[in-house]
């Protein structure tokens, strides 16, 4: 709380809201979109998961009985979602999702919509549930081609392009997981999520969306065998500098792209690249040490696992 308490950003905001509680209770479309405001910081900018979640809930407790809140509500629910996730509670996760569409539908703002459909597919591809997840990514295509000129008009979030390539991104990410349980590789999921992939691939560089364009090359990397991996790691630790990071993963690419670069320059088992392997593994291993929230858990197990095979 003391470091809540010196934060100017967040003393200014909680101010804001305590002022417009006191003034506009009968209107609560003005307190919820500043109570949301105050969420997103505690989530994004403070890391504070637990007192960004209480706010998300007060944004619901405010606007639920009021359809001017509805876009508030859907958001917050959206991330109250994504929260569940982060814990591993995926059933709350589910429902915290079809609420958010429900507001979303109520809103009738089809880039709310269209964003809530996209992370309803998102989290059942958390929740180990692919197929369900590639059918909801496919109706929210659907959906964001028949609304296109409607979100483009709107200018929210970005326009229908750099929606297409985000769900693109996500779909090939579906196919990676549907390819990696398909053992006799019937049904071509490889094929059609390069694919995919291509095409978010070539928007982000395109539109210089650096974050997007990792995204796009670590599915490339968990998609290709052979020496080749190499140089998509570099090419991840290339564009990972490049990154403004606007949320907790994105925070972590720099980290996790040295990690895959050390993991790759390691299965190349050849020479004095091997000797370098094994002390950037080190490295990478001594930072997370350091530091146990700055890469994905799954990397920091390959990474002891590479050590542990070095012994």
């Amino acid at each position: 709380m003391v470091k809540l308490n010196n934060d100017r950003e967040y003393c200014s905001l909680l101010k804001k809201l305590e002022n417009a509680k006191r003034v506009y209770k009968s209107s609560p479309e003005k307190i919820t979109g500043i109570c949301l405001e105050l969420s997103e910081y505690l989530r994004n900018s403070l890391l504070l998961i637990n007192e960004s979640e209480k706010r998300y809930n007060e944004v619901i407790l405010w606007g639920k009985e009021d359809e001017s809140c509805s876009v508030d509500c859907s958001l917050a629910y959206r991330n109250l979602a994504e929260i569940a996730i982060e814990k591993g509670d995926f059933d709350s996760a589910v429902d915290k999702i079809n609420k958010s569409l429900d507001f979303a539908y109520t809103s009738e703002n089809p880039s709310i919509i269209q964003q809530s459909l996209h992370q309803r597919a998102h989290i059942c591809l958390s929740c180990e549930l692919p197929k369900k997840a590639l059918k909801y990514a496919e109706r929210c295509r659907n959906y964001l081609i028949e609304h296109s000129i409607e979100i483009n008009d709107q200018k929210i979030d970005g326009d229908s392009s750099c929606r297409m390539a985000q769900l693109q991104n996500l779909i090939a990410a579906i196919y990676l997981e549907l390819h990696v349980s398909d053992n006799f590789h019937e049904y071509d999921y490889d094929k059609k999520g390069l694919e995919a992939n291509e095409e978010a691939m070539n928007f982000a560089t395109k539109n210089n969306d650096w974050a997007l364009c990792y995204r796009s090359l670590l599915i490339k990397l968990n998609f290709t065998n052979g020496k080749v991996r190499q140089q998509i790691a570099e090419s991840m630790c290339t564009i990972a500098s490049k990154i403004v990071p606007k949320n907790a993963d994105e925070r972590r690419f720099k980290k996790e792209s040295k990690c895959h670069l050390a993991l790759e320059k390691f299965r190349q088992m050849d020479g004095e690249t091997l000797i370098s392997a094994k002390r950037l593994l080190w490295r990478c291993f001594e930072d997370f040490e350091k530091q146990p929230d700055s890469i994905s858990a799954d990397l920091a197990s390959d990474l002891k696992n590479a050590l542990i095979f070095c012994k």
